[in-house]
């Protein structure tokens, strides 16, 4: 079973997972997100629409009804870090050339030793 699998089986198991909301200030955009394992997340992403870093984040309960389409998890290995981080990149929009991504690889895996989480498409 895939890895993005067994996360959607999780998700669907669990039913008292935080859903969490970050609200683009620019654009208005809401991306909304679980928390699938435990682990910090952080105060604000890149908007997917227009590329601000100004997506901020809130748990009101008033948004724990709303379906999340994105997860937060703790990458297994390196392959899956990798991985993640090519798919923040395409996410993100931003281009990153090869020697920053092996860059953020080396930031993200110390980030995740210390219990950040990562973002990922459900």
């Amino acid at each position: 079973m895939s890895g993005l699998s067994k996360i959607k089986r999780k998700i669907r198991r669990a039913n008292n997972l935080k859903i969490n909301v970050f609200a683009c200030k620019v654009c208005k955009h809401e991306v909304v997100t679980v928390d699938l394992c435990v682990g910090s997340t952080p105060g604000s992403i890149i908007c997917p629409k227009c590329q601000e870093t100004s997506m901020l984040s809130f748990y009101p309960d008033s948004v724990q009804n709303r379906k999340p389409k994105f997860g937060w998890f703790k990458p297994a290995n390196d392959v899956i870090l990798k991985e993640q981080i090519e798919w923040e990149c395409e996410w993100s929009g931003v281009p990153v050339t090869d020697e920053k991504k092996e860059l953020c690889f080396k930031l993200m895996k110390g980030r995740v030793k210390n219990g950040s989480l990562c973002l990922r498409e459900l």
